[in-house]
Order: structure tokens, then sequence, then C-alpha cells
């Protein structure tokens, strides 16, 4: 049995692709039920591709996300009243209504808020049949040993906010209880308590900004927003700085974020009534009708896990990454960390693989973490460009928050004259507080700054901290005169605006879409070395970093289809001739409307393969652990083996199990491809086993693969080629020995 800590995005899509297959387990999370916080709301195409496989998921998330209109843009304005003054706006879609390159993908990017995301995958994940979802349930202590995890767990106490209320069928725990099982996966977010019991570190900035996140209600709000609806609105005005993310406009659903500056501030300093004043400020006139839902503190960070695999221990999501939400990739690299376990896992467990296996998990998905918390950052600072180009810069924001929280260290004696400073000891930070104390700003007469506790001495001699009073009135008038002098009107107006106007007309903005990011990471082969040998053979895609050998793209670029091992398998559109249409016994996953993309043969070989794999169970032909099968674990908790998927170009197209595979063959002078599903005999002759013909009129297949006749790919089920080899081998029993090789290398058992 596997153990997930944490029932968010990355928990539950873990748990659904353990059930396909056939692997049982648990998930634990300690709230009361899923979120009713928004959260993360922009699912990439790669996420969307992950998706539609967990019972057409991708399509229910496109039925309910708002439609393009209303979130495709972004808007820079004093307010979202009527007279407001837009400083800009931004189209993320203006080349296309599906989003940019949208022939490189069989599913369009989506906006739906974690809030509504969760039910759906919780309906999955406890459908599955092979695990069961706990909410209200603690893990006080994890071990591990050489044959498994033991997790003590406790009930969760009750809530203290009826906004979280219980949801679903799920299991609820007794007072404590000891679960056993083979690993352990965190995926229990950002300040993950597995991963600190691991002792394992975070690398990178932990203090990026801080803000509060306002939840809330308003359908006066929404309607002033569809007159320009946008998904982000960037508000920078005398009264309020802060985004405002429109959720769903035909609800009226917001959040507003808006920065705050501890220790100085608190969340108590956000009442009832303030958050409603700055939302009204946002408005840019009285609502009436604001509902809060929620209101909390969130800390900006981009850290990375220094480690993702402790022995039986793994991270994954916002346990082993955190990132800026500039470019929407936080929930995307733990939906896509759970999409690259769940099949290692099913691997090693079943004894298809060696464990060594489970290594590539953190080799492959770890550096992915490190590019895109890299490119999170990049985009945090170009957003920051539009607040700067007015006169509000974060950083003399965060410098005057230093200098003001400096008052705040504890008391010590100096032993320096009462009217003298200790140059030394002075900070950047110390000069803007003595410049205050000149000025006399606040300050007693007699009394003088010094040192780098920034303190005033009193005339007895004592150093003693700046009143707390004294500090938070420092920083919230030096804040409101920053926004007073900030903005377009003034001495200064028509340089900013020409800065604006330039910012704006180069797109040195914050971006939505990151094609080559989202679809173009390639995990480095390069510390595998060439995989199973032949001309032209490119070696195998199981292991190391992020391809480094070709050229850094620039943000944003597009995206290459590429079948480089490594690389996800290209999209491109297959379709079913209309007298097969009706046989959904012989039509692949995702297929749909008499066009399936070729990303969906492989779990379409899968649920093949799970088929026969649940008829061999039953009729007592299971093979032992380890050995040649055709099976690829289906929805059986009992059983099942790992999904490999072959592709051959011209001639196969194979999928899971050990050994499980399809066959494409172009026919030359017509516009068909034949899909012929094969079982393997041991690692040696394929036997067919049905037929499936497939149109490809626009010879798109060829194109999109980019690779000559006869040549051959094997891809793993999480659609990322494993192996290629490129051009015809010299003899079936030859191309045998090649795929025999390549699968061993693939699942860790020998190159």
């Amino acid at each position: 049995m596997v153990i997930i800590v944490g029932a968010g995005p990355s928990g539950l899509t873990l748990s659904i692709h353990l059930s396909r297959f056939g692997i049982p387990h648990v998930v634990l999370d300690q709230a009361d039920g899923p979120t009713q916080h928004p959260q993360a709301h922009f699912i990439n195409n790669r996420t969307m591709e992950v998706f539609q496989p967990l019972s057409g998921l991708a399509d229910e998330v496109l039925r309910r996300s708002p439609p393009l209109a209303e979130w495709r843009k972004f808007v820079y304005c004093d307010s979202l009243a009527a007279d407001a003054e837009v400083y800009g706006e931004v189209d993320h879609f203006k080349d296309s209504d599906r989003g940019l390159q949208a022939q490189v993908s069989p599913f369009p990017v989506a906006h739906l808020s974690q809030n509504r995301l969760l039910p759906l995958l919780l309906e999955r994940a406890v459908a599955g049949g092979c695990g069961s979802v706990r909410y209200g349930s603690r893990v006080v202590r994890a071990s591990q040993d050489a044959d498994g995890v033991e997790v003590l767990v406790a009930a969760s106490p009750p809530a203290s906010s009826p906004s979280r209320p219980r949801r679903g069928p799920i299991a609820v725990p007794a007072a404590t209880s000891v679960l056993r099982g083979s690993y352990l996966v965190a995926a229990d977010g950002a300040g993950s308590g597995v991963r600190a019991a691991c002792g394992i570190g975070m690398s990178g900035q932990p203090a990026l900004q801080h803000l509060i996140n306002i939840h809330f209600f308003s359908p006066a709000l929404a309607a002033l927003a569809m007159t320009r609806p946008a998904m982000l609105y960037f508000v920078f005005s005398p009264r309020v700085v802060g985004v405002l993310v429109a959720h769903d406009l035909s609800s009226g659903e917001f959040v507003a974020q808006v920065p705050f500056f501890p220790p100085l501030q608190s969340v108590s300093d956000f009442s009832p009534a303030v958050c409603v004043e700055l939302i009204e400020a946002a408005a840019g006139q009285p609502l009436g009708d604001v509902s809060l839902r929620q209101v909390r503190p969130w800390l900006m960070s981009a850290e990375v896990a220094d480690r993702f695999r402790d022995a039986r221990v793994l991270l994954m999501g916002d346990a082993a990454h955190r990132f800026p939400p500039a470019g929407g990739f936080g929930m995307n690299t733990g939906v896509q960390d759970a999409h690259n376990l769940a099949w290692k896992l099913a691997a090693v467990i079943n004894g298809a693989a060696g464990d060594k296996l489970l290594d590539s998990y953190e080799s492959e998905r770890r550096p992915v973490a490190l590019a895109n918390t890299a490119l999170s950052v990049v985009n945090w600072e170009e957003a920051m460009r539009v607040p700067r180009a007015m006169g509000l810069d974060p950083r003399a924001a965060n410098l005057l928050s230093m200098a003001a929280a400096a008052g705040e260290a504890k008391r010590r004696r100096r032993s320096y004259p009462r009217q003298g400073h200790a140059p030394q000891d002075r900070t950047p930070v110390d000069c803007i507080v003595m410049m205050a104390h000149e000025r006399g700003v606040g300050l007693s007469s007699g009394s003088a700054v010094c040192g780098g506790d920034r303190r005033y001495m009193s005339e007895g001699g004592v150093v003693a901290p700046l009143p707390q009073a004294f500090s938070k009135g420092l920083l919230e008038a030096g804040l409101a005169f920053g926004k007073r002098i900030a903005g377009t009107q003034g001495p200064l107006g028509s340089l900013r605006r020409r800065a604006l106007e330039a910012i704006f007309s180069v797109g040195d903005t914050l971006r939505l879409q990151f094609p080559a990011e989202d679809l173009g990471f390639t995990y480095d082969v390069s510390s595998r070395g060439k995989g199973p040998g032949g001309s032209g053979d490119s070696g195998t895609g199981m292991g190391g970093e992020v391809a480094t050998g070709a050229p850094a793209k620039a943000r944003g670029a597009p995206y290459t289809p590429s079948t480089d091992p490594g690389a996800r398998m290209p999209h491109c559109w297959l379709v079913l001739p209309p007298q097969q249409q009706q046989r959904e016994e012989e039509q692949p996953s995702n297929y749909a409307g008499g066009a399936a993309s070729s990303l969906s043969l492989p779990p379409a070989a899968a649920a093949a393969a799970a088929a026969a794999a649940a008829a061999a169970r039953a009729s007592g032909q299971v093979p032992a652990a380890g050995a040649p099968s055709n099976s690829s674990g289906g929805s059986s908790c009992s059983g099942g083996g790992t999904r490999i998927s072959t592709l051959q170009l011209p001639a196969a197209c194979a999928p899971p199990s050990c050994f499980s595979s399809w066959t494409v063959r172009a026919v030359r002078r017509t516009p068909a491809v034949a899909a012929t599903r094969r079982a393997a005999q041991g690692m040696g002759a394929l036997q067919a086993a049905r037929r499936l013909c497939l149109l490809d009129a626009d010879q798109a297949w060829h194109a999109s693969m980019g690779l000559p006749a006869g040549s051959a790919l094997l891809v793993r089920p999480d659609g990322h080629v494993a192996w290629r080899h490129v051009g015809r081998a010299g003899s079936l029993t030859a191309a045998g020995t090649l795929l025999q090789q390549a699968l061993l290398a693939a699942l860790s058992q020998g190159l």
C-alpha cells in the first residue's frame, strides 16, 4: 500500500493514477474537507493532457470553466469603475481562441479555481476502487525501515471555520491508528511536516513578498468587471495597491491580493471593515454587497526541496517546491509530479522494475521544479515593471518596512556617547531611520539613532527599541505617501505614461502562457548513456536532468515538437473511419467525435492491457513478479504490471503493461493508418490480437513525429519518450532484441 499525505490536487491526482494501475493506497488530510478557498486556477496544456484519461476530467474542466471572453486578458488600471484610468491591457489569446500553438496539444488551457477542481478530483479518487480518502486525519509520526513505512494517524480537531464543510464519501479516522505501507508520499503542502521530519531542507528565496488574500463574493463588482472582463486586474491608486483575481464573474467570486508587511502589520489589521474598504477602493465606488468568505496571509517564496526522495519517502507538489504565482506553475507542476511518480511506484510495487527506478523521479522532476522556480521569479520581476514605471517599486516598500521594523529589536546597552554613533555598525537601513530622527519625525529631542539595531538612546544612556506605535506609524505613513506620489498624474505623469506605453507595446509584462515550458521540458538522457544499440539510436530517456544541450529559449518561446528521448511524445490527430466509430470497444481512450490524439494511445493500450490482466487474474494465469507479461495493471487492487508504451513509425505504436503494444502502419497511396493491438509472447515475437483502423489523411502522424520509415519509439506511461531507434531494424528478431533491451533499461533492470 502507498500512503499519501495531502488531498490537494497533487495527492488526489496520484490517487486516481494509482487506482488505474491497481495499486492499493490511502490519502490522509488533516483538513475536514476540500478547501473552499480558490487558490490556484490556471491549468496549462500539459496538465489538461494528464487530466483527460481520468474519466474525461479535461472535458469536465472545460465545461465548468468560465467562457474565455471573461478571462483572456490582464488589465492594469486605477480601479474597475466606468471612469477608471486604464494604464494598459494584455490579451493572451490574440492569436488564437485556443491559446498559443493550438495544434500542438489536443486540449486548450483552462481557468478553473482549485475549490471547484478538487470535488472533481475527489469524486474520481473515491470511485477508483483502490484507495480511500480520509479527511480529518493528522499524521503524528512517520518512520521507515527496509521493508516499508509506518504512520501514526490521529483525528484532527474540528475546523473553527464553517467554510470547509465535509464533502463526499470519505472515511473518518478513529482517534488513533497505525498504517503500514510500502511507500509514503508527502503532498502535504508548503509547510510539509513530512518533509521536515525527514530533515529535508529547502533552497531558494524563502520570502519574496507577504500578501493578504481576501476571498469574497460581490455581484456588483462582477457587473463592473464585465464591462472590461479579465482574469487579473492590477490596481494601482492612492487608496489601494493590489491584484483582483476574477475567479468566476458569473457568481461574483474574487480574491483580492494586497501586500502587507509583518511584523508591524498582521492579519488582525485587516478587519472586515478594512477589507471591504480595500475592495471598494479597487472597485472605484461603493458596492454594498461584498460577502467576505476568508481572509488569510500568504508568503510568496521561491524554493525547491534539496531532495525529493528519502528512501521510502517521496515529496511532490508544494511539499517539494514553492513558486511565485507568476505563470501559474505551482499546481501544474505538482499534478505533473504525480503523473511522473504514479507509474514508477506501480512498476516497483508490482515487481516489474527495480527500486532505483524511483531515483529517476527526483532526477527528472527536481530539475523541472528548479527551472519553473527560476522562470516564475523572472516572471514576477517582469510583472513589477509596471508598478516601477509608476513609481511604486516593491523594493522600496520592503526597505521601508525593514527600516520601520528595526526598532522591534530587543533592548541592549551601548557604550557610545549619548549623541554619538558607531559608523561601522550602520547599515543603509540605519541611514533611513537616522534621517527620520534628524528631521524630528516622532523622536524626542536629545535622542539619537545608533547601531545596527536602529535604536534611539535615552538621556540615561540605555538603548531602547523604537516604540511599536511609532514604527508602525512610520511604515504606514511611508506607504501612503508612496501611493500618493505614484501614478500618471503630477509632474512625472507624462514621463510615466510613455514608460507604460513602451512596456505594453513590446509585451514586457506578466504572461499567461509558456508553451515551451509547459510542453517542451525534456528529461536529460546523458546520465544513463546511449540506449540499446543500432544505427541512429538516441538512447534512453529515463534519468538525469532537464536537457541543457539546446540553446536556452526566450521566455514564452513557442513549443517545438520532438521525439528526442526524454521529450513528451508529439500530438497529432488520428480519425476512425465512419464504419468503426460506433464500435466503442475498439476506440482509444480520449476518443471523441471520430478523432483521437496520438497522446491517447498509451492510455488506450493501458486500458486494453488492464482488461487482459484482469482476465488473466480471473483465470489464475498471473505471471510471477518481474516476469514478462501482457498485463498492465487495471482497476483491481490485487495486482497488475507497469504500463510501458512502444511506438514504431510507421510500423508500430505500442502502450503499457510490460509488453503490450499497438502497431500503427501507414498504407501507401491511401489515407489509412491501421492500428493493430498485439500482445507480446515473452520478449520475442508479437502476435496480433485485433485490428483498429485510423485515418491519417493529412499525414499528420509522420509530420509530427519527424522520423523516417521504420523508426521506433518506446513511450512511457507518462507520455515521454523512453527510447528511440531511427531507421529500420535489420529483422524482426533484431527489433525484438532492441525492444527487450530498451524495456529493461526503462524499468531500471539494466542497460
